[in-house]
């Protein structure tokens, strides 16, 4: 690991030990020359030894590496995106990451495509998403999950070029690669679940359902609840118009998710869907609870945001 070698030598000198005091019933004195000079330590344990003796502790001393700090962006970058926060996750990555600083060809990858990514969903810049999406898959050895999802991001690009003749294609070989990727990994649901939207807006809604099923077994083998509001609440949607009777359960099922997760975006869409929703059945109080605890939901947040911004006030 990188530590801070400049450091520890003042450090070592600020208490008037020589490198063998330092060392003494902890290591080789060439280990501590080695740290010193050139800033690496193998071994945790003996560092922690050191900064022990040196009253400091290690976290001080070890200097975060690069890829690193990108993957740690990274992370933050995903969750945002996970609650709809597309333009502050793409603000993130443009202000935090050097991409000619990073050496690893897959984290290079990931980049362009999460720059492509929050780029057309918040529609900062579309043709600029274009080229992150086309540069991720040019990047690639052999299709997998990053070229799958860029292959889906341009998909989205051409829907919103109002061109869904080439979205509708990109679309389907981003699935035909999902299809093919072994052990389904998470990310995945993605592909399926905006390929969902797709055909939605196609008034494909069968088609819609299947898909919003594989996101949701992808979802079941890797036992995460990752995006799955967004997931079931598509299913729910195109349910509704296939005059599927268990669409409200379905909402129901969406509403409380997204509430545990408390994604204000996803809980905002199903009260818009439902109370413009006729629904003459037995379910009817359930329809009308839905849509007033989506909307008390709502005015709860709402209350809690204003009263925080009075006390900042």
């Amino acid at each position: 690991m990188k530590v801070n070698g400049i450091l520890v030598r003042e450090l070592r000198k600020s208490k008037g030990y020589t490198q063998k005091d330092l060392c003494g019933g902890i290591c080789e004195q060439a280990t501590i020359s080695n740290i010193e000079r050139n800033g690496t330590c193998s071994n945790v344990h003996i560092l922690a030894k050191i900064c022990n003796r040196l009253n400091i502790k290690v976290d001080e001393i070890i200097i975060e590496d690069y890829e690193t700090h990108v993957k740690s962006v990274l992370q933050r970058v995903k969750k945002l995106c996970l609650v709809s926060k597309h333009t502050e996750a793409n603000e993130i990555l443009i202000k935090e990451i050097e991409m000619d600083q990073v050496t690893n060809l897959n984290l290079l990858r990931e980049i362009h495509y999460y720059l492509g990514n929050t780029l057309l969903i918040a529609e900062i810049n579309l043709d600029d998403a274009l080229y992150h999406f086309q540069r991720a898959m040019e990047l690639a050895h052999y299709p997998d999950i990053l070229t799958s999802l860029s292959k889906n991001g341009i998909g989205i690009y051409y829907e919103l070029k109002k061109d869904n003749e080439k979205a509708l294609v990109h679309y389907k070989e981003s699935i035909h690669i999902a299809r093919s990727i072994e052990d389904c990994p998470l990310l995945l649901n993605r592909v399926f679940f905006n390929a969902a939207k797709f055909y939605s807006l196609e008034k494909k809604y069968q088609e819609a359902v299947l898909l919003c099923n594989e996101a949701l077994n992808i979802n079941e083998k890797n036992q995460s609840t990752e995006l799955m509001e967004y997931i079931i609440y598509e299913k729910a949607y195109n349910s509704y118009f296939l005059d599927d009777p268990s669409y409200l359960e379905q909402y129901n099922d969406a509403l409380s998710m997204a509430r545990i997760n408390k994604n204000v975006h996803v809980i905002e869409t199903i009260y818009e869907d439902l109370k413009d929703m006729v629904h003459f059945s037995p379910s009817a109080d359930l329809l009308t609870y839905l849509v007033r605890s989506s909307q008390h939901y709502q005015n709860e947040k709402y209350t809690k945001k204003t009263m925080t911004e009075g006390n900042n006030g």
